[in-house]
């Protein structure tokens, strides 16, 4: 099931991303695809492979679970951040793109999670 909404959570980002590609060529310029490009693959890489230290470690060892968890969410926060500070260095990125792209598709990828997540077996988790 983790797997079917982080396969609809990614397609939603990547359509997102599609879009903003499109809205920075028109906004920006020639560098504004890349840019939004470039924010897209950051966002799908962050999401996408936060689940993977806890299928590494596998089910029955919470306090190592944990750990990893910890660990891997620290160290892609890093590589995001040495990533972004690379890529905007470059004259061919532009950061508004970028930073823009990445908070859209970031903010796709978390609504589509918690919509799956509400709509568990037909029935809303929560009743509001």
């Amino acid at each position: 099931m983790l797997a079917r909404r982080n396969r609809t959570a990614a397609l939603a980002t990547l359509a997102a991303g599609l879009v903003a590609v499109v809205l920075a060529r028109l906004a920006v310029g020639s560098d504004g695809p890349l840019s939004a490009g470039l924010g897209t693959a950051i966002v799908l890489a962050f999401f996408g492979l936060g689940t993977l230290p806890l299928a590494l470690v596998g089910e029955g060892r919470n306090g190592l679970a944990w750990a990893v968890l910890g660990m891997g969410y620290v160290l892609r926060i890093l590589v995001g951040v040495v990533v972004y500070a690379i890529a905007v260095s470059s004259d061919a990125i532009d950061r508004r793109a970028v930073g823009l792209t990445v908070i859209g598709c970031a903010i796709v990828w978390l609504n589509t999670q918690v919509f799956l997540g509400l709509r568990r077996k037909g029935r809303p988790t929560l009743e509001v």
